[in-house]
């Protein structure tokens, strides 16, 4: 991480000390907060440690969607060989980044296609050193873009039944105007035109 990024990160943290100073929060309310909002969210936590991409920590949900106990494992424990470069390449990305960066995931795991939205940022060092630490945030966002999908599907369906429709009805008022047995205009029809012409 840049120099320009670590003193980002440092202001980011003071901000949030200095607003739980001014409301006289207790110093790990923070922590207390969000990792509430993320369960409460049905998000997926997950920190790993940079240098050797092991999983320090994860919340419950993650711990379920990989099956196991997370810690110590790596993407190539639980991922398919081909979710993993990109993975790895969207927290290299994040590493240098002051700004959590989001990322989408489609990842087969036992046979379903899970698609995901993925938010990571670098945790800064208490000491102002680099950050050791990638913490992810997971949101499962499957069953959305399967809704998207039907939405799509039933959108698309219903502008072909309108044509459908308008077609319909363009021949049926056609067709009082025209023989059935010919296909020709009708007599008083052809007349009428031609008055209108003449």
């Amino acid at each position: 991480m840049t120099e320009s990024n670590q003193q980002a990160l440092a202001a980011r943290a003071d901000q949030s000390l200095a607003l739980v100073r001014a409301l006289g929060l207790a110093p790990q309310a923070w922590g207390v907060v969000a990792l509430t909002l993320l369960d409460r969210v049905d998000a997926m936590l997950a920190i790993k440690e940079v240098a050797t991409g092991r999983y320090v920590h994860a919340n419950a949900r993650m711990a379920a969607l990989i099956g196991r106990p997370v810690e110590g494992l790596t993407d190539e424990d639980w991922l398919p060989p081909e979710a993993c470069g990109a993975l790895r390449g969207a927290d290299q990305s994040a590493m240098v980044q002051t700004v959590p960066q989001v990322s989408e995931h489609r990842i087969e795991l036992e046979g379903a296609r899970h698609e995901f939205t993925v938010t990571r940022l670098p945790l800064a060092a208490a000491d102002g050193s680099a950050a050791r630490y990638l913490c992810s945030v997971w949101i499962d966002v499957t069953a959305q873009r399967q809704g998207e999908v039907q939405l799509q599907l039933a959108l698309r369906q219903l502008e072909e039944q309108q044509q459908a429709n308008e077609a319909l009805r363009r021949e049926m008022q056609d067709s009082g105007l025209r023989d059935s047995v010919t296909g020709l205009y009708q007599r008083g029809h052809f007349d009428d035109q031609l008055r209108r012409e003449v």
